[in-house]
């Protein structure tokens, strides 16, 4: 009972709900990064070493990343 309540303790905290979002908004932007970027070029075929797609799976990265700093730290 105990692990529970410091479990709910922990998910309450504003920082952690701020990273989780964070954090599944980066893995969406990683999943659907191909998708936009066909839809930004207006191509069905889309090379791994475009532009826009690579920065749009370094921005991921990035959100990623931040969420899980920002989970860590205590506000």
């Amino acid at each position: 009972m105990l692990l529970l309540e410091n479990f709910v303790d922990v998910i309450s905290r504003v920082n952690v709900i701020a990273g989780i979002i964070l954090a599944a908004v980066g893995l969406a932007l990683t999943l659907l990064a191909k998708k936009i970027t066909r839809i930004a070029r207006k191509k069905q075929d889309i090379d791994e070493a475009d532009k826009l797609y690579l920065a749009l799976k370094g921005l991921a990265l990035v959100m990623i990343l931040v969420a899980l700093i920002v989970m860590i730290i205590k506000i």
